[in-house]
C-alpha cells in the first residue's frame, strides 16, 4: 500500500511540546504574548516535524516590490570595518538586477522582545537576506511571509535556509598550520567562542591543527592555550593579565587571533606594557579589514566581495526558482603575510 503524506497541522505541533494551540499559533504567526526562548523552541520543532510555513498570501514573483531586506544585529551595524564592506558589496549586486536595498537592524538583546520589521510584515520586499546572529524566532518569522530567505554568516546553520558561508574552520586551521611552520612551540588561541557562530568555528579550526602536528611521528612538543576575555566588541579586565602572563612566560609565542579587531587589541596593549611585536611575540588576525593593512597585520582574508555576490546570486535563483534542495556555499580564505609574524625555525 502506498503511504499517505501526513499533512504537520498546529495541533500536532502543540500535542508534541504539551501547550495550547493557541499558543503555537501565535509563535508562529509571530504575535505578542508569547516569550523569545518559548517563540523560537516552537518554531524549532516546527521546523523539524516539517510544518509548512507559506502564508496565504505566498510570494509571487510575478508581483516583485523591487526591494530587498537586509536584516543583521544592531552591533553589527557599528562595525562598518567588516559588515559596512558586505553590505556595500550586497547593495552593488543588488543593484545589476534592479533591486534596492532595504537595511533593518535586529536588537538581540531588547527587552521588549523581538519585532520582525515593518518592511516584512507590510510585504514591502521581495525577500530577505538575513547577516550574523539572528535569533531564529526572526528567521522563521519572515519564513511565514513566503518570502525566500538567504543567510549570510549566520549561527543558524540548517539545512532549511540557503546558506553562505566563509570557511571559518579551514581558514583558522590554515592560520594555525601556517605560524607552526614558522617554528613556533608556543602558540594562543584569542577569543570567545561564545562571541559568535564565527569565532567557535575558527577556535576549532585552530584545535585540529594543533592536534594534527602533535599527532605526527616527530612527536612535536606545543605549548598550547586558549586566551579567553575578549570578543569582537568587547575586552573583559582580566584579559590583559592573562595576556601579559602569556608575554613574561619566556620563549616568544604566537598567538592566532579570532578576528583582525582582537588582533589589534593584543598588540596594543602589549605595546602599552614595553612589549613589541613581532619581536617579542607574533600574531596573525582574520578577516583582513582595512586597519588590518594600515598596521601590517598578517591576517587569514575573507573573500567579502565574493559573500555578497554569491548571496545575492543565490537570492535571485531562488526567486525564479522557489522548489529544489537549499544550497550551502562556504567560500574559500587565503592567508595574507604582513609583519606580525616572524619566522622563529629553531626555536626550543
Amino acid at each position: 500500500m502506498k503511504a499517505t503524506k501526513t499533512t504537520i497541522t498546529m495541533q500536532d505541533i502543540a500535542d508534541k511540546l504539551n501547550v495550547s494551540k493557541a499558543l503555537v499559533s501565535k509563535a508562529l504567526s509571530n504575535k505578542p504574548g508569547v516569550n523569545v526562548k518559548t517563540k523560537e523552541k516552537i518554531r524549532l520543532i516546527a521546523m523539524e516535524m516539517g510544518y509548512s510555513f507559506n502564508s496565504s498570501k505566498s510570494f509571487v514573483p510575478d508581483s516583485q516590490t523591487g526591494n530587498m531586506a537586509v536584516l543583521l544585529p544592531r552591533k553589527f551595524y557599528e562595525d562598518l570595518e567588516y559588515w559596512g564592506i558586505l553590505l556595500q558589496g550586497i547593495e552593488y549586486e543588488l543593484q545589476k538586477y534592479d533591486f534596492s536595498m532595504m537595511i533593518s537592524t535586529i536588537d538581540a538583546e531588547s527587552a521588549d522582545g523581538l519585532q520582525l520589521p515593518i518592511c516584512i510584515e507590510n510585504r514591502k520586499v521581495d525577500g530577505a537576506l538575513i547577516l550574523g546572529n539572528i535569533p531564529l524566532s526572526i528567521i522563521t518569522g519572515v519564513q511565514t511571509y513566503g518570502m525566500p530567505i538567504v543567510l549570510v554568516d549566520s549561527i543558524n546553520f540548517s539545512s532549511h535556509f540557503d546558506h553562505v558561508l566563509t570557511q571559518n574552520f579551514y581558514g583558522s586551521y590554515e592560520a594555525a598550520n601556517f605560524v607552526l611552520e614558522k617554528g613556533f612551540k608556543r602558540v594562543a588561541f584569542v577569543g570567545d567562542e561564545s562571541f559568535s557562530w564565527s569565532f567557535s568555528e575558527r577556535l576549532r579550526g585552530y584545535k585540529a591543527a594543533i592536534a594534527e602536528r602533535t599527532a605526527l611521528p616527530s612527536k612535536s612538543v606545543i605549548e598550547s592555550s586558549v586566551l579567553t576575555g575578549i570578543g569582537g566588541d568587547y575586552v573583559n579586565d582580566e584579559f590583559e593579565k592573562k595576556l601579559l602572563d602569556v608575554l613574561k612566560e619566556g620563549t616568544q609565542p604566537c598567538f592566532v587571533a579570532a578576528n583582525d579587531p582582537v588582533a589589534l587589541e593584543c598588540i596594543r596593549i602589549a605595546e602599552r606594557n614595553g612589549f613589541s611585536c613581532p619581536a617579542d611575540f607574533s600574531i596573525i588576525g582574520f578577516d583582513n579589514i582595512s586597519k588590518a593593512q594600515w598596521n601590517d597585520l598578517t591576517t587569514v582574508d575573507v573573500d567579502k566581495k565574493g559573500i555578497a555576490q554569491k548571496a545575492v546570486e543565490l537570492m535571485i535563483g531562488r526567486l525564479r526558482e522557489t522548489e529544489g534542495r537549499t544550497v550551502q556555499m562556504m567560500l574559500s580564505t587565503e592567508i595574507i603575510e604582513r609583519k606580525t609574524v616572524a619566522f622563529r625555525k629553531g626555536q626550543q
